[in-house]
């Protein structure tokens, strides 16, 4: 049987065996939650509260011009509404809000505490208009930009992309590859809430037309998942494929074309051809969360991991959640100096200060001891080709970064800088040090495409 993978990527040492077997733990609501109302890029929410407003968790606080709402994900009263910092950028208008004790509904801001295994195929009866209404307003949000539920995916509007040929969708992906080095939050979700995840699977493909569901998962973790297995055993439409545990194989075009179902790693316009759609382990278990239970998506699993953290956890954490009360609850640093990652250590942005928020595209908090870093100088290139031979966009980043340097947008262009996923392969590669990727043009805000 070949083996299903994609070309290029890379080996980094995965470092998950401590992580995978950390159980999820809750982390206590902090003092303060911050809300930003620009995240993910490109998105802007308009406040339906004031300073002063007392709230309940799940309240919808905040809806876009389109009414894609933002709930919150603890009871108390808003302090704020200014611009605070936020992992992704610069500082963003935020709600702040000062936590009180829970005076709304239980368990509306926390953990289900059911676990459904039978008697909710009821719900896959439902027309998929009331799945979608239920999931949107929900607030089901992705943490990574292409991948997400919103209102233009769910329900595309006529006019969009003429260029485009709308294809019905065929085929849904839970994406539960997880190929940065450290971070397990997905696949302690597949071991803890394997029937949910798989119901929401279900409830995907009955919302989109979808007759095949497939949840992609490394090979290295084929003997770990019982559960997952059982709860797919009985189902003919939905089946687990284990992939190349390669990086990047969690980004959506390496994934695609190692399920053998697309080759183009630059977007969504490969994507839309295909008629497949590609979710995470996140939103598929908050669509079980949302259509079963009513709940809104308040909270998110995250693994904080890394050799300058002294107990590296997993934790279902509140949206808005300082990343210093992460840390508290890991046990603090383990060493004055550390390099504090947003995601994992491949692509994951360094952070200036903990004080920013957990968002919903906080997939990891990597804290490395920073004693172990050299300031190693960058040397010349020597054009050996490794950076072309590992793109697993199928770029000559070498080429590129040289049309970049030289102010050559325009061949850049025509190079292919623009599918680019900025996985930073190519850096881990390159024998001379060069960081290639930080040259490249960013990513498109989501539900844009690169010029």
């Amino acid at each position: 049987m070949a083996r299903l993978t994609f070309r290029g990527g890379v080996h980094p040492p995965r470092r998950k065996s401590e992580t995978q077997n950390l159980p999820i733990t809750e982390l206590p609501l902090p003092d303060q939650l911050i809300w930003p109302l620009e995240v993910p890029p490109g998105t802007r929410f308009i406040p339906l509260v004031h300073k002063g407003d007392r709230v309940l968790a799940g309240q919808v606080v905040a809806r876009t011009a389109d009414g894609f709402p933002l709930h919150a994900s603890a009871p108390g009263t808003i302090t704020s509404i200014a611009p605070r910092p936020v992992p992704e950028g610069p500082e963003v208008r935020s709600l702040v809000i000062r936590v009180m004790e829970e005076t709304g509904t239980p368990g509306a801001a926390g953990r289900p505490e059911t676990h459904p295994e039978h008697g909710h195929e009821s719900f896959l009866e439902k027309s998929p208009e009331e799945l979608r209404h239920r999931v949107l307003e929900a607030g089901v949000a992705e943490p990574f930009g292409r991948a997400g539920f919103t209102a233009e995916r769910l329900n595309p509007p006529a006019d969009a992309s003429p260029s485009v040929p709308a294809a019905a969708v065929h085929t849904v992906v839970v994406n539960a590859m997880e190929s940065e080095p450290y971070l397990a939050s997905d696949h302690r979700l597949l071991v803890e809430r394997s029937a949910e995840i798989v119901l929401g699977l279900r409830l995907t493909m009955r919302m989109t037309g979808g007759r095949r569901g497939i949840i992609a998962v490394p090979s290295d973790n084929r003997g770990l998942l019982r559960s997952l297995r059982k709860a797919v055993r009985r189902l003919r439409s939905v089946s687990i494929l284990y992939l190349d545990s390669k990086y990047p194989g969690h980004s959506e075009g390496p994934l695609l074309a190692s399920l053998g179902l697309g080759t183009d790693s630059s977007g969504s316009r490969r994507y839309a051809r295909t008629g497949v759609r590609v979710q995470s382990v996140t939103a598929t278990l908050a669509v079980t969360d949302a259509v079963i239970r009513g709940l809104p998506q308040t909270r998110r699993v995250l693994t904080v991991a890394g050799n300058g953290i002294r107990n590296p956890r997993n934790l279902s954490v509140p949206l808005g959640a300082p990343v210093s009360a992460c840390v508290s609850a890991c046990g603090g640093y383990a060493s004055d100096t550390v390099l504090l990652l947003h995601g994992g250590p491949m692509s994951g942005a360094a952070l200036s200060s903990d004080a920013v928020p957990v968002t919903s595209r906080t997939t990891g908090l990597t804290v490395l001891d920073g004693r172990g870093f050299a300031s190693l100088p960058e040397t010349a290139c020597i054009r050996c080709g490794r950076c072309a031979d590992c793109c697993p966009a199928g770029l000559a980043p070498y080429r590129i970064e040289a049309f970049l340097l030289d102010g050559l947008e325009n061949l850049a262009r025509l190079e292919g800088v623009a599918s680019c996923i900025r996985c930073g392969s190519c850096a881990y590669i390159c024998p001379a040090g060069r960081s290639l990727v930080r040259m490249f043009p960013p990513v498109p805000a989501p539900g844009r495409e690169a010029e």
